[in-house]
């Protein structure tokens, strides 16, 4: 399974509407890597409900315009 998103970058941040549900994902093959400042962030996330880095860059809204629904970036599903 590939799990990388359309631009290439990971989906680190709050989802669902709740400040405590937090997702980061689409990272493929070199997650592993990543996972200790990840996990710093999660973690930040969910428990203060900031983070002291800047991840604008991977919000999971990146991929939805302005009526919520997915671009046409392929997010969606489509191949």
């Amino acid at each position: 399974m590939n799990s990388k998103t359309p631009d290439g970058d990971f989906i680190i941040g709050p989802v669902g509407g709740s400040d405590r549900v937090v997702f980061a994902g689409g990272f493929s093959g070199h997650g592993f890597k990543h996972s200790p400042a990840v996990g710093l962030i999660c973690a930040q996330l969910a428990l203060d409900g900031q983070t002291e880095f800047d991840i604008t860059a991977f919000s999971p809204d990146r991929f939805s315009n302005s009526s919520g629904s997915s671009s046409s970036s392929g997010f969606s599903g489509e191949r």
